[in-house]
């Protein structure tokens, strides 16, 4: 795969340094008929290498699969021409000044190629890296959130136990409070004289009554009738806030999950643009002067240097941002998790990762907690509902 705005390695044979390997003039037909041929120089080592046709690779399997065997293959290329640049200037040879300028500059040029080759490799494997992370999906309405936590959350189910206690303790203050109606009946037999055994109608008395104990004198039960209501009425309030304080910061949670999506695919977006910072602010180093300008240190572009290290420190602080975006993203996941009540753990602590949540399934993927009610008992009626009225003396 080809490098955007790299020098390319030969293809084919590696060209060699103008004079480097001089063939011989050419001779006359009779002199070619006189003499044996001359025989060809021998060629650098690596030359043929470079010449052979690459082995077939196997088809890769991913993206990356692909990129890395391109790169070995730019790397393998450029390797083998160095090689033989190398192996020709330590053949011991006869060369002239030029020649050996010549091959020295064509060395240098290979080695400024091969640069610029792993400069655009390093700028492309981090637009590639950046492009191979992905976020857990997280889609989940509110409304749905707040049922999940309804089910899941031990705290709310034990508020919610403890406000229907609450509202039983009314029940109890009002049997209290109930008129007791009693029906007397006593009589009496005497005898006449002093006969102890002489029993007589006429002697006798029959007394049958009604006995009524109204609440009206009952004080410290209707206090304490009083006192239930005030305390179911605290109980439900609190009750009220905590699922208020639940759905808040359900909302909250979801709310940042959602903004830290954003802020993930526009930090993603700036590594990509810190990138072609990089690659605009090196193009500068290499564009010709104008005509008649000569090269000075400090004079032809004094703030190029500048430009260039703002351009990698701007890179450097985009990766840093995308992977502290990426390290909130996952804090609020956890978060939610937390605040559904579906958080789970291992047996070292660790918290187990419930994956992605939708919102058809999130309900499904998730354990339940269902609340038994007690044997031989009607369950009780929802906290919402008032207590019933008994009327006060």
């Amino acid at each position: 795969a080809k490098i955007r705005g790299t020098q390319q390695p030969p293809a084919g044979p590696v060209p060699q340094p103008e004079g480097a390997l001089q063939q011989p003039k050419e001779r006359s037909k009779d002199e070619a008929a006189d003499q044996p041929p001359a025989p060809e120089p021998p060629e650098p080592p690596g030359a043929a290498a470079a010449r052979q046709p690459p082995k077939p690779l196997k088809a890769p399997e991913s993206a990356e699969e692909r990129f890395r065997q391109g790169v070995a293959g730019q790397m393998r290329r450029w390797l083998a021409v160095l090689d033989a640049m190398q192996q020709e200037l330590q053949t011991p040879k006869q060369r002239t000044a030029e020649q050996t300028e010549q091959l020295l500059e064509d060395l240098r040029l290979s080695l400024q190629g091969l640069s610029e080759t792993l400069f655009y490799i390093s700028l492309l494997q981090a637009e590639v890296r950046v492009e191979t992370i992905t976020l857990v999906p997280i889609d989940l309405e509110p409304d749905e959130a707040l049922d999940i936590a309804r089910q899941q959350r031990l705290d709310w189910i034990n508020a919610r136990a403890a406000l229907v206690d609450q509202w039983r303790q009314i029940q109890l203050a009002a049997n209290a409070l109930r008129s007791n109606v009693d029906v007397v009946l006593s009589g009496q037999l005497g005898t006449e004289g002093n006969d102890p055994w002489r029993f007589r109608s006429t002697t006798g008395r029959l007394r049958a009554g009604v006995q009524l104990d109204a609440p009206l004198t009952r004080l410290a039960e209707r206090n304490l009738y009083r006192e239930a209501l005030i305390q179911y009425q605290r109980s439900r309030r609190s009750y009220y806030a905590l699922e208020d304080r639940i759905s808040q910061g359900l909302r909250l949670t979801l709310r940042s999950i959602r903004q830290s999506q954003l802020d993930f695919e526009l930090r993603r977006m700036g590594v990509h643009v810190a990138c072609r910072q990089v690659d605009f602010t090196r193009e500068r180093l290499k564009r010709p002067l104008r005509p008649g300008q000569a090269f000075e240190v400090g004079t032809s572009n004094p703030t190029l240097a500048r430009d260039l290290v703002q351009a990698y420190s701007g890179l450097l602080n985009a990766q840093d941002a995308i992977l502290n975006a990426y390290l909130d993203y996952e804090a609020d996941r956890l978060n939610l998790d937390l605040d559904l009540g579906a958080m789970r753990l291992d047996s070292r602590g660790m918290w187990l990762d419930p994956g992605p949540v939708r919102s058809q399934k999130a309900k499904l993927s998730l354990p339940r907690y269902e609340e038994k009610p007690p044997p031989e008992e009607i369950p009780p009626p929802e906290p919402t509902v008032e207590p019933p009225e008994l009327p006060l003396p």
